[in-house]
């Protein structure tokens, strides 16, 4: 697929929205268990999203960006006493589809393209594309841990909490970048 580089305002951009047909399966296992000052869950879910569009690949089915192949969830809380509590929460996601430029080149005569103007100069970028969602960001996990203690002044309660996300500081994707 080619993908054109170029902004047209006069375009309404409920004419650039198409419909088409989405379908997933999966299976998701869940475990809770609470015992004496200990209380956790385990979640496991397995599962594959595609799509499928007429207008868009000569309607090939294709990776949902929404396919997380595998997610898993840890939690547990431990009550230290009546007062103090603490958190864990650790949390793994298998890597988002994603589609990235192979290639690129430049097009000095716009016409050349579906006769589109090109705003900003006579020559424009055109993205060279694979087959759609066939790559993977890197797998997402974090571990959170926090601490909390219930407190009393007077007639009013609550609690002090105390946290830190993703406490080894693990670098997860949110998004991918190239350079020109």
């Amino acid at each position: 697929d080619v993908v054109k580089s170029y902004s047209d305002k006069s375009m309404i951009w409920t004419q650039t929205i198409t419909q088409g047909e989405g379908r997933s399966n999966g299976v998701e296992l869940f475990i809770n268990k609470n015992f004496n000052n200990f209380s956790g869950w385990l979640s496991y879910t397995l599962s594959w999203a595609y799509n499928k569009f007429p207008s868009i690949d000569n309607n090939t089915e294709f990776y949902s960006p929404y396919d997380r192949r595998h997610v898993l969830n840890l939690t547990c809380s431990y009550y230290i006493n009546k007062n103090w509590k603490a958190n864990f929460n650790f949390q793994f996601m298998s890597g988002q589809p994603i589609t990235i430029p192979r290639y690129y080149y430049l097009v000095s005569n716009t016409n050349l393209i579906d006769n589109s103007t090109f705003a900003g100069s006579d020559r424009s970028i055109v993205w060279g594309y694979g087959v759609r969602n066939k790559l993977r960001m890197k797998d997402v996990h974090h571990l959170d841990f926090s601490i909390n203690r219930k407190i009393k002044i007077k007639k009013h309660k609550g609690v002090v909490e105390l946290g830190c996300y993703n406490v080894y500081n693990r670098q997860n994707p949110f998004y991918y970048y190239g350079k020109i």
